[in-house]
């Protein structure tokens, strides 16, 4: 426990340009739970995969990011197809969304993945819950 806080930031939310990167065993670095990054990974699709064990593989080219129980699948949740590309809004209409990695501890809200059912769909794309790198057999 005192290994991992040592190497947690805070989340700070502004608009800090400059910043340094440190390394993941370095003091103070920070240790992210998303599955998913919504940087690298726009335009990529996330496919459900069964485990075999009654929950499913989300999986970005083929590696698995997280697991789900079948309940907790984005496509049964929201009704769209095993396979969604992960999507930004178009900066260019009124309201600019990205996928928010945010927990509000007020409110109880998690962070957000914005997900369509392909690429042509990203206009407007459905938001999930951001899920957090969960496996039931590491």
């Amino acid at each position: 426990r005192a290994h991992y806080r040592h190497r947690t930031n805070g989340y700070v939310k502004t608009d800090i340009k400059h910043h340094g990167v440190r390394l993941a065993c370095e003091r103070g670095s920070r240790w992210n739970r998303h599955a998913f990054n919504r940087w690298r990974d726009i335009g990529k699709t996330i496919v459900e995969v069964p485990t075999g064990s009654g929950s499913y593989y989300l999986k970005v080219d083929g590696i698995a990011r997280t697991e789900v129980s079948a309940s907790a699948r984005p496509s049964v949740q929201h009704g769209i197809p095993s396979s969604y590309v992960i999507c930004r809004k178009d900066p260019d209409q009124d309201e600019v969304r990205m996928s928010d990695f945010h927990y509000d501890s007020s409110t109880g809200q998690f962070g957000t993945l914005l997900v369509a059912a392909d690429s042509n769909s990203c206009s407007m794309p459905i938001s999930i819950e951001m899920p957090s790198v969960q496996f039931s057999n590491p």
